[in-house]
Parts: structure tokens; C-alpha cells; sequence
């Protein structure tokens, strides 16, 4: 059975991406949710995190996020959750 990772995505002038320990959708969101209400999703975008595109071995520096979550796609990413709107968080998930 093929398992899931998940990572939280926005957009802060270039892509962030942050993986979550969660092992289902479910936990993925509230894991979000939680983050951001205790500003520790702040911290992701300060540090540029960029989990989502090491995972996937996928370079997107100097690029918008749109481009870089197209490539992201096209390496098996997919968007689980959200509007994927440039002022929300996301959440993606990539086949382990």
C-alpha cells in the first residue's frame, strides 16, 4: 500500500513548502491549522522552507510558485487541499 506525504504550501514571493507529520489528510489539516494559529507557520515561510521541492528533487529557485508548483505537479505532487490561492496555505501530498 502506497503511503502519503504532506506538505504545507503557499505562497510568500516564491514557493514555501513544509512537510507535515501527519499520516492522513485529516491530521495534514488539523496539523495546518494548528500551525498557523500559533504563528509557527510563520517560521516556515522566514526560513524559505522548501521541503515539497527536495522531496521531489525538483530545483525552482528564482521562479514564481505557479511555475514551481507545475513542476512540482508534473513530479507527481498533487494538491489535496485548499483553493491553492496565493494568500492561503495549501496542502499538497506526494506518493511516498
Amino acid at each position: 500500500m502506497k503511503t502519503a506525504k504532506y506538505f504545507a504550501v503557499a505562497n510568500a514571493n516564491g514557493l514555501i513548502s513544509h512537510m507535515l507529520e501527519a499520516d492522513s489528510l485529516s491530521s495534514a489539516r488539523t496539523e495546518l491549522a494548528e500551525a498557523v494559529e500559533s504563528g509557527e507557520a510563520r517560521n516556515w515561510v522566514d526560513a524559505a522552507d522548501t521541503d515539497m521541492e527536495d522531496d521531489l528533487d525538483c530545483t525552482c529557485p528564482g521562479i514564481s510558485a505557479e511555475r514551481a508548483l507545475s513542476r512540482c505537479a508534473k513530479r507527481g505532487a498533487e494538491l489535496v487541499y485548499g483553493e491553492n490561492t496565493s494568500d492561503s496555505w495549501n496542502i499538497w501530498s506526494v506518493e511516498a
